[in-house]
């Protein structure tokens, strides 16, 4: 079974770890004299308590922060997740729902979705599923109009006829988005690899800490409207799912990796 963080530092005093880790924060005081002397005084904590600065939770953290998006949903459609879910994994990143809270028994705003992953990589994930999204909605515009019953659907029968394209659209994408990024990893070598790995462990070390008892948030597999889902899934293979990161408007995303 692998480690976790608190197995990691389960036999090590929590005020030692803070110590350790003031010192090497005061190792880069711009007093050379000062900053020599914490860095020799944590390195010989470190040995003596057999603990590197990869088991520091700060260090384990670096660089992780959360983005959180607004759905504009009170209640968002599960299209909306799926999709969502296979950008942030082929962006090193992962997500989950934050509920709204309740203000005298009713809920007073809509469901957000957290991205947890480094800077550039949250930023990309909501860049490339609202371009997703565009290109989706495009697609479904298209699709509908030429479907024989369009014109005998009501307004509301319109909505699920939607609802329904775009759910079955979003899990055919969602496949060849995450299988294109499992074979991109895979010819980059041990590199790539290392580098989902690094990202993967940080990740996993943040939410230990931040989230230790949230439970896991997993989409539904409900379907409305089957003729409409099915033509989601086929119309799903025509979108492009291959942004250029050249081409990427550089306000949109963050240096780094």
């Amino acid at each position: 079974m692998a480690e976790t963080l608190k197995d990691i530092l389960k036999d090590v005093d929590p005020k030692i770890m803070d110590r350790i880790q003031k010192l090497l924060n005061l190792s880069q005081s711009s007093n050379e004299h000062e900053a020599a002397q914490a860095a020799a005084n944590a390195e010989k904590m470190m040995l003596k308590y057999n603990i590197s600065r990869m088991d520091l939770p700060e260090y384990r953290v670096e660089g992780i922060v959360e983005k959180m998006v607004d759905t504009g949903f009170k209640n968002p459609p599960v299209w909306y997740e799926v999709l969502l879910q296979a950008v942030a994994e082929a962006n090193m990143c992962i997500i989950f729902k934050s509920i709204p809270a309740k203000f005298y028994g009713k809920r007073y705003n809509n469901v957000s979705f957290v991205i947890v992953g480094t800077q550039r990589n949250t930023e990309m994930t909501w860049y490339v599923y609202l371009q997703l999204v565009k290109r989706m909605a495009s697609l479904c515009e298209t699709a509908s109009r030429k479907h024989h019953m369009w014109e005998y659907l009501n307004p509301n029968g319109k909505s699920k006829w939607r609802y329904s394209w775009f759910l079955g659209a979003s899990q055919t994408a969602s496949k060849v988005i995450v299988k294109s990024f499992n074979e991109s990893v895979a010819e980059s070598g041990s590199s790539g690899m290392n580098l989902v790995r690094m990202v993967d462990e940080r990740i996993k070390a943040y939410m230990e800490i931040h989230y230790s008892e949230m439970g896991k948030s997993t989409p539904s597999k409900r379907t409305t409207f089957r003729e409409a889902v099915l033509q989601g899934r086929s119309d799903g293979e025509k979108i492009d799912v291959n942004l250029d990161p050249d081409k990427v408007p550089r306000h949109a995303i963050s240096s780094g990796y």
